[in-house]
């Protein structure tokens, strides 16, 4: 097995698993207050820069089942809303006649790999294989499965994974995946500058052994994990180049926002009435008031498998690999490793 094709399925394990150092119960982060010690966001839009709207859009919403809130516009593009999150499909403005690279190949992990920044969306569902048959009955390819979790890509190659809701998590959630170049500063800029609440990290197993981390984005989430080796900025491509470019976390009060971004030592400029502040990478993370914009996304419902009492232990697999050995050594089948396993 290549070293590609085992990180890969280490990260699905992990992915599924929804492990961390936490409870394998849905878990909130840190209380936080609406002062300047935290970003108080209603919700986030996670924006996509597409070469035709009407057949992302298609995908997003018949494919994958994402309520449109906007009529979908060649010119203007489209809005949908998904699990409390929006997705923005904007046209893009500069390569739209230039076909969509395979960087990697056609391995999916590789071009996960390929850059640091925006990589990837992670979809966690209540019903993942339900998900598959959707897609399949709207005429998209079923997704790729490896372990508890699947993966496929839009029209335009963007890399989508779905997932099955993990126990650390209440119910359906819009997740945004990243690379990241450095550990402890990207943790830091998301969590002290940009002032967003932490979850539990969940490990990765052996023999890879990186952290993937979470952070809450309203009622979604990014996570970002550090592969080893050097890689370019995805943000270099620009803000208007085809692919997952930044996103909006919406606020109630613009101006207290600005106030806590600015005494947590954030570089804040002003765009259009939004604020604009980047990582290291260069990723590009706006501030918008709610108002003025579409209405705060509705809350997703809690999962019935959040409260559902623990599964009893099945038999061990028999193949040696990742998957097999990570449930070998889960022995109450909760997700997590303890050391009393």
């Amino acid at each position: 097995m290549g070293r590609f094709s085992k990180l890969f399925a280490v990260l699905l394990v992990a992915a599924g698993a929804g492990m961390g150092g936490g409870e394998s119960r849905a878990q909130s982060p840190a209380a936080s207050s609406p002062s300047v010690g935290k970003l108080d966001v209603v919700d986030a839009i996670f924006e996509l820069c597409v070469r035709d709207v009407g057949t992302m859009a298609k995908f997003y919403r018949d494919g994958l089942g994402m309520r449109e809130v906007e009529a979908t516009d060649p010119k203007r593009g489209a809005l949908l809303e998904w699990a409390g999150s929006y997705l923005r499909l904007r046209p893009a403005g500069v390569n739209r006649d230039v076909a969509a690279p395979e960087e990697g190949g056609r391995s999916l992990m590789k071009q996960i790999l390929a850059k640091n920044g925006f990589r990837w969306f992670s979809l966690w569902y209540e019903d993942p294989s339900a998900t598959g048959d959707r897609l399949v009955e709207a005429g998209y390819e079923r997704p790729v499965k490896g372990g508890n979790v699947s993966m496929t890509h839009d029209p335009e190659g963007n890399i989508v994974e779905i997932m099955r809701i993990p126990r650390s998590a209440s119910g359906e959630t819009f997740t945004w995946g990243m690379a990241a170049g450095d550990e402890n500063a990207s943790r830091a800029f998301y969590r002290d500058v940009l002032g967003l609440p932490e979850f539990d990290p969940w490990n990765l197993p052996s023999p890879f052994s990186m952290k993937m981390y979470l952070f809450q984005t309203g009622n979604g989430r990014i996570k970002f994990s550090v592969p080893s080796g050097q890689r370019p900025n995805e943000a270099d491509a620009g803000p208007d180049a085809p692919g997952l470019r930044s996103v909006t976390l919406r606020v109630k009060d613009l101006a207290t926002a600005r106030e806590g971004l600015a005494k947590r030592g954030a570089k804040v400029q002003e765009k259009e009435g939004r604020l604009l502040v980047t990582d290291r990478d260069g990723n590009r993370f706006y501030i918008a008031a709610v108002a003025g914009g579409p209405p705060p996304a509705p809350k997703p419902a809690a999962s019935a498998r959040a409260a559902a009492p623990e599964q009893a232990p099945g038999p061990p697999a028999a193949a040696a690999n990742p998957e097999v050995i990570f449930r070998r050594l889960d022995a109450n089948g909760d997700g997590r490793i303890t050391a009393g396993e």
